[in-house]
């Protein structure tokens, strides 16, 4: 990702951002739904969510050391791509155990993200407009938040099945990695 130009580089970590950081959030909207689904009392619900958490927060600094050995692209696009395949695998899910376990991988996919994007706009952008790009990076992100668990909330009031935005979540994430490759 250094050869890249500085704005190439930022888009592309903004898009990671606003995916990756969408994609937690959704979370919120999802997780009502699967524990009517499925049945879930409510301490199952709040393990649902802290195994994204707990996934993220355990590989975000052996992220970073594993860059220094495998490069930033090929991590970031791994992860992104582990994200979604475990989104696809979550539409198939049939219980419990499978969803944490599924949550658990999408978080860390979603842990590169982080710690590998801030490094690569630092790099990209040594001294004058640093702040600026890392700002723009960390509002990529809150937009993910807000546009993700937003469209997800509108479909959900039109009577589509949860299934349905979660293989297209799955899908947007394949895109995603797809492009960190080019």
């Amino acid at each position: 990702m250094s050869q890249r130009s500085p704005r190439r580089v930022l888009s592309l970590c903004c898009a990671t951002h606003w995916l990756h950081d969408g994609l937690s959030d959704v979370n919120y909207v999802l997780l009502p739904i699967l524990a009517q689904t499925f049945n879930l009392p409510l301490v199952q619900v709040g393990l649902l969510r802290s195994a994204w958490r707990a996934a993220t927060s355990l590989f975000e600094i052996p992220a970073g050391f594993m860059a220094e050995r495998f490069g930033v692209s090929n991590l970031l696009a791994l992860g992104t791509a582990c994200s979604g395949l475990a989104f696809i695998a979550l539409g198939y899910s049939e219980g419990f155990a499978a969803i944490l376990l599924i949550l658990f991988c999408a978080g860390f996919g979603s842990a590169f993200q982080h710690p590998l994007c801030s490094t690569v706009i630092s790099s990209a952008y040594p001294g004058e407009g640093r702040r600026v790009a890392l700002g723009t990076y960390n509002f990529s992100g809150d937009v993910g938040k807000f546009t993700l668990g937003g469209a997800l909330s509108l479909l959900f009031a039109t009577g589509i099945s949860w299934r349905t935005p979660v293989f297209a979540f799955g899908g947007l994430s394949l895109a995603c990695a797809g492009a960190l490759t080019i």
